[in-house]
């Protein structure tokens, strides 16, 4: 009789508990969307690549010599390239990638060419998957 009775007490218990757990699963924000991922040309042509939440505003740092260690003794001179809309954990892996890439890679990158195709291809991938034509 007492196990029959701790079941059923049991079993109301154990619904709350996934309830809780499916209320907080619901509940977690979703990770925004607001980094980038920005390339710069620094004196004597060098590349820096980084992350940032706005872009303009890390590079206003970079130029006045309070950014990275590397930027103060390589003044940046422009932004060739940025990636926008990304979470701060694709940003650093986008980063990563980029940094193992040849120099002729990174400026193929920052091709005004290169930004064009970049455009199209953020549109493309913004469309669901549903609505890709088939060939």
């Amino acid at each position: 009789m007492n196990i029959v009775y701790n079941r059923l007490m049991q079993a109301p218990r154990r619904r709350k508990q996934i309830a809780r757990r499916a209320l907080k699963k619901q509940a977690r924000p979703q990770e925004p969307t607001e980094w980038s991922v920005y390339m710069l040309r620094c004196s004597g042509d060098a590349l820096y690549t980084g992350i940032a939440k706005d872009v303009e505003a890390r590079f206003a740092i970079h130029c006045s010599g309070k950014g990275a260690a590397y930027t103060r003794s390589h003044p940046p001179v422009e932004v060739v390239y940025r990636e926008t809309g990304m979470t701060r954990s694709s940003a650093l892996v986008r980063e990563a990638a980029i940094k193992s890439l040849k120099k002729t890679e990174k400026e193929a990158l920052a091709s005004p060419a290169h930004q064009d195709r970049d455009a199209c291809a953020r549109a493309r991938a913004r469309r669901s998957p549903g609505s890709r034509r088939s060939r």
